[in-house]
C-alpha cells in the first residue's frame, strides 16, 4: 500500500472518531436539560409561576423569610391570606409579596411545599371593580391596583384627605416622597376605607381634614427609578427590581383642587308611617 493510500486511511479513522464524538456531545447536549428538568420539576406547586396569585390554602401556615436562604423569619401567612408570586431562586424558596397592615406590601421568600402537598393554592380573585370607588381600591392589594388600572389617570370629583401621621422611616430612597411609606390619604366618607397617596413636591398637601378633588395614577414614570433601601433590621431587603415594583403600585396624586363637601343623603320617607 501506498503512502497516499495510508495517510488517507488514517485520515478517514480520525473524521469517523470526530464524527462519534460529536455525535456523543449533542446527544449529552440534549440530554442535559431534560435530566435538569427533571431535578427542578417537583421544587413547588407548577401553578407557582411569576406574578400569579395564590392563597394560602385551608389549614396551612406560610412562613416567610427576610432571605433566600437565611433563617430570620420575617412573618407568618395564614389560611385565605393573599400572595403574589415574584421570583424562585435555586434553594427552592419563592420571592412573593404580601398585604401588611402598615406598609402596604412586603417582599419576602417562602417555601410553597412541593407539588403534591402544597401549601398554597390559585387565588379566585373577584376582578376589577367596575365603579371607581376608593372603598372598592382599597379592597384591592398592592399587586392588584397596578394590575387593573395601569397607568391611567384615576378622578375623584369630592373626598376628605388625611394626614395620618409623620412620615414613616421604615425606608429612605429617590425619590423620597415615592420611596417611603406615605401617612397620607384619602376617603369618600368619614371612618370610610382609605386609599393611600403620594404627593410629589409639586403638590402642596392640603390641612387635615380638608375636602379636595383629586385626580391621579399608578405606575407614575418616575417609578421607574425609584430606589429604596430598608432602614429596620426586622424585614426582608428589596432588591432594584422589588423597589420599581412597589413604586409603580403605589397612588401618586398629580392634579389636587378644594371642593365642597358632598351634601349628605337624604333618608327615603317611611311610606308605611302613620
Amino acid at each position: 500500500m501506498s503512502t497516499t493510500q495510508g495517510d488517507s486511511g488514517v485520515r478517514a479513522r480520525l473524521n469517523h472518531r470526530l464524527v462519534l464524538v460529536f455525535l456523543a456531545c449533542i446527544v449529552s447536549a440534549a440530554c442535559a436539560p431534560e435530566r435538569l428538568s427533571t431535578q427542578t420539576a417537583d421544587v413547588g406547586p407548577p401553578f407557582a409561576i411569576p406574578d400569579a396569585f395564590l392563597i394560602v390554602r385551608p389549614g396551612a401556615t406560610l412562613k416567610v423569610f427576610a432571605s433566600s436562604a437565611g433563617p430570620t423569619q420575617i412573618a407568618q401567612l395564614g389560611e385565605g391570606d393573599l400572595l403574589q408570586v415574584v421570583d424562585r431562586s435555586d434553594t427552592g424558596r419563592f420571592s412573593i409579596q404580601f398585604p401588611d397592615s402598615s406598609e402596604g406590601s412586603l417582599f419576602g421568600w417562602a417555601d410553597l411545599g412541593q407539588a403534591a402537598n402544597s401549601q398554597v393554592e390559585p387565588a379566585r380573585l373577584a376582578g376589577c371593580p367596575r365603579d371607581l370607588k376608593i372603598e372598592h381600591l382599597a379592597g384591592l392589594s398592592d399587586p392588584e391596583r397596578l394590575l387593573c388600572y395601569g397607568n391611567r389617570e384615576l378622578a375623584f370629583a369630592a373626598v376628605q384627605f388625611l394626614v395620618l401621621g409623620v412620615a414613616d422611616a421604615s425606608f429612605r430612597g429617590d425619590p423620597a416622597w415615592l420611596a417611603q411609606v406615605t401617612q397620607d390619604a384619602i376617603e369618600s366618607a368619614k371612618d370610610g376605607p382609605m386609599l393611600s397617596v403620594h404627593l410629589p413636591p409639586e403638590i402642596q398637601r392640603p390641612g387635615q381634614g380638608n375636602w379636595v378633588s383629586v385626580q391621579g395614577h399608578f405606575d407614575d414614570p418616575r417609578s421607574a427609578k425609584c430606589q429604596r433601601v430598608r432602614e429596620r433590621a426586622d424585614g426582608a431587603d428589596e432588591s432594584g427590581k422589588d423597589a420599581i415594583r412597589w413604586c409603580r403600585q403605589q397612588f401618586v396624586i398629580t392634579n389636587l383642587k378644594p371642593a365642597p363637601a358632598p351634601r349628605p343623603e337624604t333618608a327615603a320617607p317611611d311610606i308605611d308611617a302613620p
